[in-house]
């Protein structure tokens, strides 16, 4: 829990079309990024984030975003993994098949922002030449971006490991099985 880190495995209760069931979390907030993905079958992991707005419905849990595509937000609203129900200090709500499937084993990785250890949150580009500025709070060792509202955009991931400096502008991709991008068109400075 001082992490703010989460595991937790489950059995779909439900996969029909409505059908909601929930599960404790065990962290002592409510979680801001879920990913979730079946473990015995093929399917999407299943992505809320607790910053992506309202999207297609009243809140951030009627949307979700995949991160095996570079789909954009998914806001289908007869169809919700998150049920539409955003995540509480105890439980979290999941409905539809790729997070409620009946008889399916489901694993969910679940975060939520620590001060000084991780952060959660959106940012709006600036298009400026500097790039947009955003205080975390203390420098990370792992930063992953996704444009919600661009399709072709997809899960940008950056970490310190691998270039310890700025500029970075090594990245890896969650979306596909590209290699290592080494373009300049996406630097960033931690």
């Amino acid at each position: 829990t001082k992490a703010g880190f989460s595991i937790c495995t489950y059995t779909g209760g439900n996969g029909s079309w409505g059908a909601t069931n929930t599960y404790g979390h065990g962290l002592s907030q409510a979680p801001e990024f879920i990913i979730t993905k079946e473990r015995n079958v093929s399917d999407e992991w299943s992505t809320f984030h607790a910053h992506v707005g309202n999207g297609g419905g009243s809140n951030a849990a009627a949307n979700s975003l995949n991160i095996s595509t570079n789909a954009s937000l998914y806001t289908n609203q007869s169809y919700k993994a998150y049920a539409g129900v955003m995540p509480t200090s105890s439980l979290v709500t999941v409905e539809g098949n790729t997070t409620n499937s009946t008889s399916s084993n489901h694993v969910a990785y679940i975060w939520h922002s620590v001060p000084g250890y991780s952060k959660f949150g959106k940012y709006i580009a600036n298009q400026d030449a500097n790039g947009t500025y955003v205080h975390l709070g203390f420098r990370p060792k792992l930063l992953v971006i996704r444009n919600i509202g661009n399709a072709g955009d997809g899960w940008r991931v950056y970490d310190s490991a691998r270039e310890p400096s700025n500029v970075m502008n090594l990245s890896l991709s969650w979306h596909n099985s590209n290699a290592e991008s080494t373009g300049t068109s996406n630097n960033i400075d931690f």
